[in-house]
C-alpha cells in the first residue's frame, strides 16, 4: 500500500501543477539611445532617457509657438497580467519642424544647437522587470529604428497620397531572448512579440505612418506561457518499476 499511495502522489504532483499558477506583475521602463547623426539640432533628451526630441519648432498659430519632435516611451506597472499583456507604449510626437538650417529659429530652451535638422534614426532598450509569487526576473529588449521626417509640401499636389505628408517610422531590427523563470513545478515562458497598432491586433508593426500635429502610439505586447517541468528521462522507467514492484508483492499475498 505504501508503494501505491507513493504513485498516486507522483501522478497527483505532475497533473496538478498547472492548478497552481501563480499570478504575474510586471513593470517595464525604456532608454533611447544612438541618436543618429550626432550633431542634430535641438536635440534633448528627457525624461530619465525615455524621451528624445529634437528639432527647430515651426512657430504657428496666434501665440507664435511650436513643439519639436520627439519619441516616448512609457512604461507600464501592471498587476496579475494574463498571458497577453502590454508592455508598454511608443509615441512619435510628429510636430513641424525646420528642415533647412539656414531658416533655423531659436531652438527650444536647454537644447543644444546643431547643424543636421533631424534624427535619421535611434535605439529603444526596453527593460523588463516582473515578479511571480515572490519569484523575481528581468530582462532586456532592443530596438533599432529609422526616422523619414517628411517635408510636408506634397498636400498641395494635386492628386498625391492622402498621407504623403506623413513621417515614416520603420522598426528595421529587435531582439529578446525568451526568458524562463522556474516556480515550483512550473515553468513560465517571456516573449516580447512586437509593435502593434493597438493594444489588441494580430499583425505587428515594421512600418509606422505618423501623422503631422499629434501624437502617434504603438503598443508594445508581450506574452508569456505556463508548462509543468518536463519529466526526466529515467522517471517512467521508475514508474514502471515500482509497478512491477506491487505486482509482485500481489501476487506473494495471493500465494500465502
Amino acid at each position: 500500500m505504501k508503494l501505491t499511495a507513493a504513485i498516486m502522489l507522483t501522478a497527483t504532483c505532475m497533473t496538478g501543477a498547472m492548478a497552481n499558477a501563480a499570478t504575474v506583475d510586471i513593470n517595464t521602463s525604456g532608454t533611447w539611445s544612438n541618436v543618429a547623426p550626432q550633431d542634430v539640432f535641438g536635440l534633448q533628451i528627457t525624461d530619465d532617457g525615455s524621451r528624445v526630441a529634437w528639432g527647430d519648432p515651426v512657430l504657428k498659430g496666434s501665440e507664435n509657438s511650436g513643439q519639436q519632435s520627439a519619441y516616448r516611451f512609457d512604461g507600464v506597472d501592471a498587476k496579475d497580467v494574463s498571458n497577453e499583456f502590454s508592455l508598454g507604449v511608443f509615441t512619435h510626437e510628429n510636430f513641424a519642424i525646420w528642415l533647412d538650417t539656414e531658416t533655423f529659429y531659436e531652438s527650444a530652451e536647454g537644447a543644444a544647437d546643431g547643424d543636421a535638422p533631424t534624427i535619421t534614426g535611434a535605439t529603444l532598450t526596453v527593460d523588463i522587470k516582473g515578479d511571480i509569487h515572490g519569484h523575481a526576473f528581468s530582462f532586456s529588449s532592443v530596438f533599432n529604428f529609422l526616422h523619414d521626417e517628411t517635408d510636408n509640401t506634397c498636400t498641395n499636389v494635386p492628386g498625391s497620397a492622402a498621407d504623403c505628408a506623413n513621417d515614416i517610422v520603420t522598426l528595421v531590427s529587435w531582439f529578446a531572448a525568451p526568458q524562463t523563470v522556474r516556480v515550483g513545478d512550473l515553468v513560465y515562458t517571456f516573449e516580447v512579440d512586437g509593435f502593434y497598432l493597438g493594444e489588441q491586433g494580430d499583425t505587428a508593426l515594421t512600418k509606422f505612418s505618423t501623422i503631422e500635429e499629434q501624437d502617434n502610439a504603438a503598443y508594445l505586447r508581450g506574452s508569456y506561457s505556463v508548462a509543468p517541468i518536463p519529466l526526466p528521462a529515467t522517471l517512467p522507467l521508475l514508474l514502471g518499476a515500482i509497478g512491477g514492484m506491487v505486482a509482485f508483492g500481489r501476487r506473494k499475498v495471493r500465494a500465502a
